[in-house]
């Protein structure tokens, strides 16, 4: 764990393969969890290593996580459906929800 520095967490990354592939753009020392086999992957000078976390509470990594960042990477991957998340396609949606609450 000495080895870490900060630990990310992408939400849409859900493989082992996809968090190597993040990792390869960071500063060594980044790190991002793996839930289902409870490691750490962490980027070193040598590659992406796996730390066993199996003994650390989950929360110890969720408050390490920086939100600002997730928030940042959140916006940059919704910025790709522009049209489905603009107010014109929700128009639509809310006429149809408000008919259907009406009595």
């Amino acid at each position: 764990m000495e080895r870490v520095r900060k630990t990310f967490f992408d939400p849409l990354a859900t493989s082992k393969a996809q968090i190597r592939e993040l990792l390869e753009g960071l500063p060594v020392g980044s790190a991002h969890p793996f839930s289902p086999e409870r490691i750490l992957l962490c980027r070193t000078d040598n590659g992406i290593d796996e730390i066993d976390i199996s003994h650390y509470p989950e929360d110890f990594f969720f408050n390490a996580v920086d939100l600002g960042e997730m928030g940042e990477t959140l916006l940059r991957r919704m910025a790709g459906f522009q049209s489905h998340l603009s107010m014109t396609s929700l128009v639509p949606l809310l006429k149809k929800y408000q008919s259907k609450s009406k009595p």
